[in-house]
């Protein structure tokens, strides 16, 4: 589960949207463990879902 910056629950519309956000999770997750023996710190960022005009219904 996710929440938004007002601590709302915020459910995910699209399905390809949130499997890429957990692709790039574990990923960085897979890369932090693996390099954790040679000192370095593994992070991901991505922006959060935004409103455009092909995200609005008429």
């Amino acid at each position: 589960m996710e929440f938004d910056i007002n601590n709302h629950l915020v459910i995910m519309s699209n399905v390809s949207y949130g499997v890429c956000k957990e692709a790039v999770d574990r990923l960085s997750k897979d890369m932090a463990y693996e390099l954790k023996s040679h000192k370095v710190s593994v992070f991901s960022l991505y922006p959060g879902q935004i409103r455009t005009e092909g995200m609005i219904i008429c």
